[in-house]
């Protein structure tokens, strides 16, 4: 990319008389925030340096009357401006190589990652090894890895005119390896930054993407009351995660672990390139409590519980192939895991009825503010209407020179077979 254009401005104009010139009604400016690329960082898959994009952020609007002058300096009448702020940082040394920088500091914020134990980094020049920037434990780990350097995440937006809400967030994980003792696997944030350079936690997101979630958000306006004092009143919403737990099959990762999952893919498709192949498929359950906070005076000073809420998806039953028996049958063996035991690869195909309405939800339960009375639930049923036969959206099946594969395009190893569908609702 050799450049990028921004919007600079929104122009409202009227024509009352639908015949003369068209005339300034109001106007939006919008202001940026720009950084430069990051160079000089090591790609682990082949040993080459890289560089990395930086960001480009909405950081303000400024609304204007109809005496906006349009130039540089944004002068005319105007409202206060709707600020905008971000979080996320990338780390401030960008390689970690051993000898040399090795032990690093990960200093990097809200950044996602991902490691991949089959594959071993290139030995450089020397010989230098690339380490995993946020894994010290036991030595240099020279495992293929990947982060991103430049995410940034909405933390404030403020219209100067005493309303503001603020974001939080923290980075979740999978728990591949299993957690510490006396947590939830299901728990996406059971490995915590404090705990990622041990074990288990810091091979949460073998071949998985970690993901940043939003925990919380608040609202605060500023209320007055007749002859008294001014009201900050935060309405705070709080999300707690949590994971499916996969079928017992699903053991294509180590003996024991890989229990919970928030994605889905085709557990053949195991080259080093395949943490862009998987799609994401949310959360089993997403937890809500919203409570008010009064400050300078009110009647909740300390944190009133308003509601609790439980929002019920359906997700995914984990990684697989369409059909057991064309794998297995074609290769004599199946599928591997990372411990090179073969096992009969599981059954996923997209179409499963725990596959292709991922996202749906299917239960919504209310609590009063005790958390424990239920005041209402709601249940969402789906049926699954596949296309009829002869529609021209299902494509033909086709098969492999062996006779045995079932695919769209011939040659794609037992590729899951997408067929439109649509989902219809019972409430």
């Amino acid at each position: 990319m050799t450049g990028i254009s921004v919007l600079n401005d929104i122009q409202v104009q009227v024509n009352p008389s639908g015949t003369g010139s068209w005339n300034l009604l109001r106007a939006y400016a919008l202001s940026y925030e720009q950084t430069a690329e990051t160079t000089g960082l090591y790609d682990s898959i082949s040993g080459q340096q890289e560089n990395i994009a930086g960001y480009l952020d909405l950081t303000r609007i400024q609304e204007f009357g109809d005496d906006w002058t349009g130039n540089t300096t944004d002068t005319g009448t105007s409202w206060p401006a709707m600020q905008f702020s971000y979080s996320g940082s990338g780390r401030s040394t960008v390689n970690c190589l051993k000898p040399g920088a090795f032990p690093c500091t990960d200093n990097s914020s809200l950044q996602e990652r991902y490691i991949d134990p089959v594959y071993i980094s290139p030995a450089l020049s020397g010989p230098t090894y690339i380490c995993i920037a946020w894994v010290n434990y036991n030595g240099c780990y020279r495992y293929a890895a990947s982060e991103t350097f430049s995410q940034r995440y909405l933390s404030e937006v403020d219209n100067g005119l005493g309303w503001q809400e603020t974001f939080s967030w923290q980075e979740g994980h999978m728990n591949v390896a299993g957690v510490p003792s006396g947590q939830s696997v299901t728990n996406p944030f059971a490995c915590t930054t404090s705990n990622l350079n041990g074990f288990p936690c810091w091979e949460a997101d073998e071949q998985h993407w970690s993901r940043i979630l939003l925990v919380s958000d608040d609202t605060k306006t500023q209320r007055t009351t007749s002859g008294g004092p001014t009201i900050t009143v935060d309405d705070h919403n709080a999300y707690t995660y949590t994971m499916a737990a996969v079928q017992s099959q699903n053991a294509w990762c180590v003996s024991g672990a890989c229990t919970a999952v928030w994605d889905w893919g085709n557990v053949n498709d195991g080259d080093y390139l395949d943490y862009y192949n998987s799609q994401f498929r949310g959360f089993s359950q997403v937890h809500v409590v919203e409570q008010e906070i009064d400050t300078g005076g009110g009647s909740c000073t300390g944190a009133c519980t308003i509601s609790v809420e439980d929002h019920y998806f359906i997700t995914t039953q984990g990684w697989g192939v369409w059909n057991q028996s064309e794998v297995t049958n074609t290769s004599g063996v199946g599928c591997w895991n990372l411990e090179g035991s073969s096992y009969l690869c599981p059954s996923s195909p997209s179409w499963a009825s725990t596959n292709m309405p991922s996202g749906d939800e299917t239960q919504v339960d209310e609590w009063a503010a005790n958390g424990t009375t239920l005041l209402k639930r709601t249940l969402n049923t789906y049926t699954l209407d596949c296309a009829p036969a002869g529609d021209p959206s299902t494509p033909v099946p086709s098969w492999d020179s062996d006779g045995k594969w079932w695919t769209i395009n011939p040659g794609v190893n037992n590729t899951h077979l997408l067929v439109r569908s649509w989902i219809r609702t019972t409430r």
